[in-house]
């Protein structure tokens, strides 16, 4: 591997929450990396990465060393890079914010208009929120509440806007499991679509870009929700969900969802939020264009870095 490293003008390493310890073992990983780039000579960056949290002093240690190791860092939301700075002691002057490069998509064939169709369609994504198949930390009559609250978000849906439901998963073969748990508790399954396979980027824009609304949990259903132009409702799992609509002004339309969740205040927020983002949806998708533009532009900053280095400029 450190030959290969040393064959490269950069490594980056990215794709995103990755300075955390939420998964014990993993912050192990990135200070591999950096310490193979070092031995090589090669310099590594992180790139557009979210931070936190960081719970274990191994935590902090090595990932601490993996930031120092590195020439730069850039994050896709504030709130990341002041933990890394205040948490991990990093010099703000390699801390840089930048944006999401999945904001930089675009969706090559749009669908088509939802005001031309009968029923509505609202795409949503579920995750295995404290599942014992995947949670860090599981627990089983938490993600069992958050099943059965899922599915009467989907009951509600259908019987306050008369619409259909799509339940997709971005790239977590998980989420579909959870999605047929969600299914199989609804009283009518005829209400509901479960996408069983795994889509690709396109067709997962144009599922999106095709739909009146989503009802998003993962991040990236949202953020390419966002490259779709399509308003959606954010259930924040982690706080990277609340961190991203609050820097595109939709902090408004966030549900957290926590272990002591009771599932009637979500029903009532959630129905109360669809039903004011279908009632504004052509104003707020005139707000997502403008804030798209920005992000994007904003996300350069994470490739002018990767040419300075490059180009040997450190």
């Amino acid at each position: 591997i450190r030959g290969e490293i040393r064959d490269l003008d950069v490594l980056l390493i990215g794709g995103g929450n990755l300075v955390m310890d939420i998964y014990r073992e993993w912050p192990l990983y990135p200070l591999i990396y950096a310490l193979l780039a070092r031995s090589a000579h090669t310099p590594m960056m992180f790139y557009a990465v979210g931070a936190g949290p960081i719970r274990s002093w191994r935590g902090r240690l090595y990932l601490g060393l993996a930031c120092r190791l590195a020439k730069a860092i850039t994050f896709r939301d504030q709130e990341s890079l002041d933990f890394v700075s205040q948490t991990l002691g990093i010099k703000r002057d390699k801390l840089l914010l930048s944006a999401d490069p999945a904001l930089c998509l675009s969706v090559e064939k749009q669908g088509s208009e939802p005001t031309t169709r009968g029923q509505l369609r609202i795409a949503m994504s579920v995750v295995p929120f404290y599942s014992p198949s995947y949670w860090p930390d599981p627990d089983a009559a938490i993600y069992e509440r958050y099943v059965h609250s899922m599915a009467q978000v989907i009951e509600s849906v259908h019987r306050c806007l008369d619409a259909r439901v799509i339940l997709f998963a971005t790239n977590h073969p998980h989420d579909v499991m959870v999605a047929e748990k969600v299914a199989g508790q609804l009283a009518d399954r005829s209400q509901v679509e479960v996408v069983q396979r795994r889509l690709g980027v396109q067709e997962l824009l144009s599922l999106l870009a095709d739909s009146d609304l989503v009802i998003g949990t993962r991040l990236h259903s949202l953020i390419l929700s966002f490259v779709a132009g399509t308003p959606a409702l954010a259930l924040a799992y982690q706080p990277k969900v609340a961190h991203f609509y609050k820097r595109v002004g939709m902090e408004d339309y966030v549900i957290q969802l926590h272990q002591d969740m009771l599932i009637d205040p979500v029903l009532v927020r959630a129905g109360y939020l669809l039903d004011k983002l279908y009632c504004e949806k052509e104003a707020i998708r005139v707000h997502i264009q403008h804030q798209l533009r920005r992000l994007q532009a904003e996300a350069q900053a994470s490739v002018d870095v990767v040419v300075r280095m490059a180009e040997g400029d450190s």
